[in-house]
């Protein structure tokens, strides 16, 4: 069974017998504490309007760790973004594209998520962040890339599918913990 906690659960459409969807909110402790109680693993997929605070990441993964320890639960993966820092093996075009334009429209959603990820590296549970470029409609092919602690040369484009197969695929692999991982086509 899936636990889908959303601020706005009427705006989830995927239906499914073992899909369970209930709102929450990720910024009040109370509430994600009751909502981990009983999981096996944590998947954050956090998304922001452009109107929450940089702190939005680092808080939503705080209030999680803490009620992680409360509940025994060790694993969580967590959803980034490739393009937060600067690739040393990033293609040019990539490398300014990023600096100039990116790091300047999404400047607190990079700040959120660097010091989410921060704040996972001062933890000692079993985590995860995912990495995907731009997220694209599309089926689940199985067929991409991982770089582990490593950028990937050609990272543009994944389907949202294949990052959801990704994340099922390593949910409980080690060899994936205490990682950020760079997946793209």
């Amino acid at each position: 069974m899936v636990t889908d906690v959303a601020r706005h659960p009427q705006a989830i459409t995927l239906q499914h017998e073992r899909l369970h969807i209930i709102k929450g909110d990720v910024l009040d402790y109370a509430s994600v504490e009751s909502l981990i109680r009983g999981q096996d693993a944590i998947i954050s997929a956090l998304n922001t309007s452009t109107h929450e605070p940089a702190t939005f990441y680092s808080t939503a993964v705080q209030n999680m760790l803490r009620a992680m320890e409360a509940n025994g639960v060790r694993r969580l993966v967590c959803i980034s973004a490739s393009l937060i820092e600067d690739s040393p093996a990033a293609p040019l075009w990539r490398r300014l594209f990023r600096k100039f334009i990116l790091a300047r429209m999404f400047k607190d959603d990079i700040v959120g998520k660097l010091n989410m990820e921060a704040t996972l590296k001062q933890s000692s549970f079993n985590w995860t962040v995912m990495c995907p470029p731009r997220l694209v409609q599309g089926p689940r092919t199985g067929h991409y890339q991982l770089g582990m602690n490593t950028y990937l040369r050609r990272a543009n484009t994944i389907s949202r599918a294949d990052v959801a197969d990704c994340i099922l695929t390593h949910l409980q692999d080690a060899n994936t913990y205490r990682k950020w991982v760079e997946i793209a086509y």
